[in-house]
């Protein structure tokens, strides 16, 4: 939060037009919104670093966007960074259940439970 308010206030100095200013705060905020659409399912099944790599990098995407002034058109900066955002999620989400499952040598047979009497 320290850090977003941090920027805004770089923003502000760096740019005093308060339209960006308010064009780079909705699209920031609309980088919350895969992760809220997974946190609303019944059994949520994304990580919370998946979800917050997938944020971070949206977010920096529409800074990106908004301070280099790259002509977009008539887009939104925030729905073109959801395109790298789900791409992140995605990815991370992918690794961390990777990472989650353990891995057995090829052949090897799973441990048995034997019942103490």
């Amino acid at each position: 939060m320290v850090i977003a308010v941090g920027l805004a206030l770089l923003f502000g100095l760096a740019k005093s037009d308060i339209g960006a200013l308010l064009l780079l705060t909705y699209g920031g905020t609309t980088q919350l919104a895969p992760a809220i659409a997974a946190a609303l399912a019944s059994k949520v099944k994304l990580g919370a670093v998946p979800a917050m790599a997938g944020i971070i990098t949206g977010t920096v995407t529409v800074a990106v966007i908004t301070f280099a002034e790259i002509p977009i058109g008539n887009w939104d900066s925030g729905l073109i960074a959801l395109a790298p955002n789900l791409a992140v999620t995605l990815v991370a989400e992918l690794i961390r259940r990777r990472l989650k499952r353990p891995v057995q040598p090829e052949g090897a047979q799973p441990a048995e439970v034997t019942a103490a009497a």
